[in-house]
């Protein structure tokens, strides 16, 4: 009787054990995990917002979360605290306050002390929510452009990819993207944006230009799919996209330089630039603020600037430049022999978002530098992330595919012996 227990055991009970036990695996897609991982690093970012202490006015690290920085912005400012209506509303548009032109962000900051008062751990709070949500943003449009990408590579080399394949790479895409943006938005250097009551601005502009990005980017897609099939003409469709749009953008940057033009006299700031110590530090600042992007070490406000250290003879601004050179040469010797355009339209756009804050035209106080100068422009690394992280998905994917027989041939032979080893237990 013992002798039947056993091998019933062994044979027929133990096995429907493992079967069942193998079905039960929880099984979490790759979209599910990266999902988990940005909710989980949201969760660790915003911790410092509902700490006890923190909320209990007491004195700690975080203590600076309930504290106003510039209260000119904020206290002293009678346009956000008097509601909107025509009369503020016209004066946010038309006024500036510390050098800076922002009647978005004044709206907005106006609506928040509508809503909740004059409370800056809540202004913290929604500049958060827009950071994050820019980030999410981001995240899709990246994905977007590399689509846009491949799909230009294929209309050149004249190939159709099957539908399965697109989707799957575009998955990976998007995955990689998501990755890529969340490390953008947890990124030490921007904590100066959500930290700094004042720099609200930056993370609506973040959202708007994102959002404008994702229509314009999303409708060129549409076009190219068309161009793709065979119904438009390429060459066509690209350059009306391009130069659609520029009578607003003139328009928009006059409105722009006359709103801030009573910020760029030379006696409004504490010492002035010359005309070459200017270009110097323009020249410069790209290899500044991707130091701080790549290394973000020791990290502060701002970044003092000494008068008479900005010439060739310092080691560190000649290093600066010749970084600087050096990755503008590299960019174009990409264009020119291995037909890389992309490369130097990033570049371009980096050095783009760069140059208002570069020092090349003085307005605002003289520095060396900001932590929130690296806003904008690190965007650019957002589609970098995600077209590699996407490869690393693609190769994974062609490797769990051809290891497939060999690992099914491998889970069997690891359950017979697992089998075998309960059985010679029990009839031992």
């Amino acid at each position: 009787m013992v002798s039947i227990l056993r091998l019933y055991l062994a044979h027929v009970l133990i096995p429907l054990l493992i079967a069942s036990t193998a079905k039960m695996r929880l099984v979490v897609s790759t979209g599910e995990v990266i999902l988990c991982v940005c909710a989980l690093a949201l969760a660790l970012y915003l911790s410092p917002f509902f700490i006890d202490e923190v909320n209990a006015n007491a004195s700690n690290a975080w203590e600076f979360l309930l504290v106003w920085d510039d209260e000119e912005n904020f206290l002293e400012n009678k346009v956000i605290r008097s509601g909107l209506n025509v009369t503020n509303l016209y004066a946010m548009f038309t006024m500036t306050k510390i050098n800076v032109y922002e009647p978005f962000g004044w709206i907005l900051k106006a609506i928040q002390v509508q809503v909740v008062g004059l409370d800056s751990w809540w202004i913290r709070i929604v500049s958060t929510a827009l950071h994050f949500v820019a980030a999410a943003v981001l995240a899709r449009t990246s994905a977007q452009l590399l689509n846009i990408m491949a799909l230009l590579s294929d209309i050149k080399a004249r190939i159709s990819v099957d539908k399965v394949t697109g989707l799957r790479r575009e998955r990976n895409r998007w995955y990689g993207c998501c990755i890529s943006a969340m490390i953008f938005a947890i990124h030490p250097i921007h904590v100066e944006v959500i930290a700094w009551p004042s720099a609200q601005p930056y993370t609506l502009c973040a959202l708007l230009s994102s959002l404008t990005l994702y229509v314009y980017v999303q409708a060129l897609y549409r076009r190219l799919c068309k161009v793709h099939n065979g119904k438009v003409n390429a060459i066509a469709k690209l350059m009306k996209s391009v130069f659609v749009g520029g009578g607003q953008s003139d328009l928009l940057c006059c409105v722009t330089l006359v709103s801030n033009y009573n910020g760029m006299h030379p006696d409004t700031d504490l010492f002035s630039l010359t005309l070459s110590e200017r270009v110097l530090k323009a020249t410069t600042m790209p290899a500044w603020v991707l130091r701080r992007i790549l290394w973000p070490a020791k990290l502060r406000p701002h970044y003092q600037l000494r008068p008479g250290v900005l010439s060739l003879t310092n080691s560190d601004y000649l290093l600066s430049l010749s970084v600087s050179m050096a990755l503008v040469l590299f960019t174009i010797w990409l264009f020119r022999h291995r037909q890389a355009p992309q490369h130097l339209l990033a570049l371009a756009y980096f050095a783009i978002m760069v140059l208002p804050v570069s020092g090349l035209i003085q307005h605002g106080m003289v520095s060396a530098g900001c932590d929130r100068y690296a806003y904008f422009c690190s965007i650019v690394f957002v589609p970098y992330g995600g077209s590699l992280l996407a490869q690393l998905f693609g190769d994974q994917e062609e490797n769990v595919k051809d290891q497939e027989p060999e690992n099914s041939q491998t889970q069997r032979k690891h359950e017979h012996t697992t089998i075998g080893i309960s059985a010679v237990f029990l009839l031992g």
